[in-house]
């Protein structure tokens, strides 16, 4: 610690009591703390127990002398940094040489002057001060630079970890952008890139060729509905690593997303290696995948293409292996089609046909023809069957088995169904308006499992009842058996609801489907139609006719009505007759009308001439084969 400048002490060291005295005098009137030794050895211990500021030191005393003493307090630890003035009589040159070689910090001549002794007391004490502010500063100075070393060290030590997260969050998100979060495959993007780059070498190179394996779940959506969506991410995870098993290291494997998968073979010598890749995948998905520890089937649709110096950008290249997916789908699921440029004509078509079918509902480019469905019995005019007819302004008439699948595939079933519920129930009305005694009459409209979800569809109905002013029992709707699978309360509820309102309901295509005895008798069916597949053939085909038989006793059994589909000859007609089928409809009896040929068919049926009669087929037993 630096000494205390309002009181610094003295050490007098020396034999002499008369220089003591002068000494202690002097020193103490100017202030300072003074003590006394009277030997070397005794200065020794004085020094170390007061530490003193400054030591006044005589060269000649008995036993230890001022050197030996000055050199002993130098040596020592506690006493070695303070000053030491030595006065003594010795005025030689080598008198003043030795004192300071030993570490002597002045050297005043006896007799002394007071003024010269009080002027290098004061001098080295301020030495001794500054001396000592100068290593305290030092010391703080020190202090201060581990202090801000010790800062510097924890900021960069901060600053490195902070890097190295930023680094690690930069990482995660870079995977995050380029990888699907469930199976932690290589997403859209990062695939894209790979095959880019898989084009451009392509084009660099003739020799080089890929393809690229585009890859669908055929019953994922059924298994996720199902099962849940947990399960559905699970399907998903499975196929990830059963797919990865089948590729090589250098291929690229990705999830664009659903249930979609895509892989770029890299590096193949010719088409037959992808085949054989996609035959695999195929073959794989044959074998069950385990859920919660039950097996689920899945199996996969596979499209590839094959990479061409044709096409500009990799990207078109995943477009063509997409439309060879789709037409393994269309082609009956789990298998494998190769894309060639037919397919990609059939898609720019098929996309100008959806074009042309929404511009289509816009500008309400539709009719309905009218086909009659006659008491097989009297041949009475029951009522009609709407059927919805599209007139192209540049390819003329459009068949439904078209244009219907693709407006419930893109969503305008919907409006589409609703205009033609409200155009069949309008022009009801005009006919029962015009014709009284076809009040009775009623239209039937066929209506998609689109319709029944749409929360407005009941609305829909009353407002074409309401509007057209016909009775709920004019109205028949038309279902398939596959859209009462559903079975759902909800779906009870709604049919229940409309038959009590007095609103028909009749099964289409019956036996085609999902044939089922329970959902008959928990829907409020009116009627079943039995397919024109099995009564175009049923005299010929004894399978068939049994089939025929059956569905009708069934109607029979349960109390509902058996309309006939399709008939196209007397003899079926007879032979429907026989089984004493109630209704029918077909070529036989009269092809679909537009509405102002079924409007004189109904005056010419209601309002019959005297003279005519009306009679259909001959005996029964001589169509049998």
């Amino acid at each position: 610690m630096p000494p205390s400048p309002a009181s610094p002490s003295i050490l007098i060291v020396d034999d002499q009591p008369a220089n003591i005295k002068v000494l202690f005098e002097l020193l103490q009137q100017e202030g300072f703390r003074i003590s006394v030794a009277k030997s070397g050895e005794s200065a020794l211990m004085k020094a170390q127990e007061t530490s003193p500021d400054l030591i006044l030191l005589d060269i000649m005393m008995p036993g230890m002398n001022g050197y030996e003493t000055c050199a002993k307090l130098k040596d020592h630890p506690l006493t070695q940094g303070t000053p030491v003035i030595f006065l003594s009589a010795l005025d030689q040159a080598i008198n003043k040489v030795t004192a300071f070689s030993i570490g002597g910090a002045d050297y005043i001549t006896k007799p002394f002057q007071a003024e010269e002794v009080l002027a290098r007391v004061r001098h080295q004490l301020a030495l001794r001060w500054a001396q000592a502010e100068i290593v305290s500063l030092n010391a703080t100075l020190e202090a201060r630079i581990q202090e801000r070393t010790a800062q510097l060290l924890e900021l960069n030590q901060t600053l490195a970890a902070e890097i190295v997260e930023r680094k690690r969050v930069e990482d995660a998100l870079r995977h995050s952008a380029l990888h699907d979060a469930l199976t932690t495959l290589p997403n859209r993007v990062l695939f894209t890139e790979h095959l880019e780059m898989a084009q451009q070498r392509a084009k660099r190179s003739p020799d080089y060729q890929f393809a690229v394996l585009f890859i669908d779940l055929d019953r994922f959506k059924y298994i996720n509905d199902s099962l849940g969506h947990h399960a559905g991410d699970q399907l998903l995870i499975q196929v990830a690593d059963r797919l990865r098993n089948l590729v090589r290291g250098h291929d690229i494997l990705a999830r664009l997303g659903g249930d979609e998968f895509i892989i770029l073979l890299d590096q193949i010598l010719h088409l037959e290696e992808a085949k054989q890749v996609a035959d695999r995948i195929v073959q794989a998905f044959q074998q069950p995948f385990q859920l919660n520890e039950h097996p689920v089937t899945t199996t996969a649709s596979v499209g590839v293409a094959l990479s061409s110096a044709l096409e500009d950008q990799g990207i078109d290249l995943l477009r063509n292996a997409d439309i060879a997916m789709y037409r393994a789908k269309g082609s009956g699921k789990g298998r494998l089609e190769i894309f060639d440029q037919q397919m990609y004509l059939q898609t720019l078509a098929r996309h100008q046909l959806e074009k042309d079918l929404r511009r289509a509902v816009e500008q309400q480019e539709f009719s309905l023809d009218y086909q009659p469905i006659f008491a097989l019995a009297n041949r009475e005019i029951c009522g009609f069957e709407a059927l919805i007819r599209w007139s192209h302004p540049q390819r003329g008439r459009i068949s439904p088995e078209a244009f219907i699948p693709m407006a419930e595939e893109i969503g305008l079933i919907v409006p589409l169904g609703a205009w033609a519920l409200q155009q069949a129930c309008q022009q009801l009305a005009q006919w029962q308006s015009q014709c009284p005694a076809a009040a009775s009459l009623y239209v039937s409209v066929n209506l998609s499992m689109a319709q029944l979800r749409e929360a407005s569809f009941m609305t829909t109905i009353d407002q074409a009842l309401a509007q057209s002013g016909i009775l709920p029992s004019c109205l028949q709707l038309e279902l398939t058996e596959s859209m009462l699978m559903d079975g759902s309360e909800a779906l009870v509820t709604l049919l229940q609801g409309w038959a009590d309102d007095g609103i028909r309901l009749s099964i289409d295509d019956f036996g085609t489907g999902y044939s089922s005895l329970s959902y008959l008798h928990r829907f409020p069916v009116h009627s079943i139609k039995v397919d024109q597949s099995f009564v175009n053939s049923m005299l010929q085909q004894r399978e068939k006719r049994k089939i025929v038989e059956t569905i009708i006793h069934l109607a029979h059994q349960l109390g509902i009505e058996a309309i006939a589909e399709g008939i196209e000859s007397v003899a079926q007609l007879d032979y429907l007759k026989l089984l004493n089928c109630e209704k029918g409809q077909g070529y036989s009896l009269s092809k679909p009308l537009p509405s102002d040929a079924a409007e004189l068919l109904i005056t010419e049926h209601f309002v019959p001439s005297p003279s005519a009669t009306l009679e259909i087929g001959g005996p029964a037993s001589s169509v049998l084969p």
